[in-house]
């Protein structure tokens, strides 16, 4: 009776591992461009986040997964970015590397980036504004230049 519910247990364990993979393996096939997952540090799986201020800085960073590149988790800080700035309702943002450089209002039309942990990781701080001037990087530009490459092919 003992060796006759072994193999069920197998089943029934194969059957649970199966489950809780599959989810695991449907995300490896979409975008990796994703709000961060609050589990762990930095999630699990990675992804953007922003946090307000210091004043009307937001300050916008990308996690990506272990299979991203650090110009992958730079160009999804760039498109959240334009994101944020549509979001806001303005059509510009200012982008800053870091904070000192916000305070010196030493904009960039690029991000940085590195790696944390073997990781991609990029960050930026913004400012999104209504109207054009020297400096500044339109959001419907960014989004429609980064598209393909932070979201993937419409599908």
């Amino acid at each position: 009776m003992h060796a006759a519910t072994r193999p069920n247990i197998v089943i029934t364990f194969i059957g649970l591992l199966c489950l809780a993979l599959a989810p695991l393996m449907l995300s490896a096939c979409g975008s990796d461009y994703r709000p961060r997952n609050v589990i762990g540090l930095r999630g699990l799986d990675g992804g953007y986040e922003e946090e307000p201020g210091p004043g009307k800085l937001i300050k916008v960073s990308y996690t990506g997964p272990s299979s991203a590149t650090v110009y992958m988790a730079a160009n999804a800080v760039l498109y959240r970015s334009a994101e944020i700035t549509q979001r806001e309702g303005k059509a510009y943002f200012a982008l800053y590397n870091d904070l000192p450089s916000a305070m010196k209002d030493r904009r960039s039309e690029k991000t940085v980036f590195s790696t944390i942990g073997g990781r991609a990781f990029s960050s930026a701080y913004i400012i999104p504004f209504a109207e054009n001037a020297p400096g500044l990087l339109s959001a419907a530009e960014v989004i429609a230049r980064l598209q393909t490459k932070v979201k993937g092919k419409p599908q």
